[in-house]
């Protein structure tokens, strides 16, 4: 789940040429397709359009079929403190975005 509007680097054209790529445009979304395709990994950024890519990310690791699909987490917010509570909720690794 990508909110990559404005910053130029699509990831569906990154990874096509490796992977089957999908995506969704808000945490809502993502979730409804996570657990219908069930992927090996997810991007997540933090910053979505409706619900929060965090809360996103719970709901995921709190459904028996995507809790253990690992979980990147793709943002600007960079705070220990935030860090922390995305690794708490489940993360597996933490990108930090450029503005």
């Amino acid at each position: 789940m990508e909110n990559y509007e404005g910053f130029g680097a699509n990831p569906k054209r990154i990874f096509l040429s490796f992977y089957e790529v999908l995506i969704a445009k808000n945490g809502e979304d993502g979730i409804r397709l996570a657990i219908k395709k069930q992927p090996d990994l997810i991007f997540m950024d933090m910053i979505l359009p409706g619900m929060h890519g965090l809360e996103a990310t719970i709901k995921l690791k709190q459904n028996p079929v995507t809790k253990d699909i690992p979980i990147v987490a793709l943002t600007v917010m960079d705070s220990s403190e935030f860090v922390a509570t995305c690794f708490k909720e489940g993360v597996s690794a933490f990108i930090k975005k450029t503005l």
